[in-house]
């Protein structure tokens, strides 16, 4: 849930209050002060730790199954908002290779959770 409020706090700061600081040439939306697609980094943000909440509510409820769609979901959120956003994959890796092994070990946290808290299957015995 930490990994998914961090995701949600850089759409917030960037959708609602940096946006384009001081590069607004007005050339593409990310360079527009106001642009509609701020508005959807920031629900992009808000979306991915609503999946957070509810990793954490299935995880706790012992459902697997909705627990790994939730991480699902708030992967293909940030894969797709980052690929809109114009990100650059393999440049971005040679860049910054910890912080992609950070966003792997919390995927790969989440989705060990999801498939950890499956419930025992019972041997049909009783007593």
């Amino acid at each position: 849930m930490a990994g998914s409020a961090c995701i949600a706090l850089f759409g917030l700061v960037w959708g609602l209050g940096l946006q384009c600081d001081e590069s607004c040439t007005g050339e593409d939306w990310q360079h527009t002060a106001g642009a509609g697609q701020w508005t959807v980094l920031t629900l992009a943000g808000l979306a991915v730790f609503a999946a957070g909440i509810a990793l954490v509510g299935f995880v706790y409820r012992r459902r697997s199954r909705p627990a790994l769609a939730c991480v699902a979901f708030g992967t293909l959120t940030i894969v797709v908002t980052l690929t809109w956003w114009g990100m650059d994959w393999i440049l971005e890796l040679r860049r910054h290779p910890g912080a992609f092994a950070a966003f792997g070990c919390v995927l790969l946290a989440g989705a060990l959770a999801a498939l950890l808290c499956a419930p025992a299957l019972s041997t049909g015995r009783t007593g």
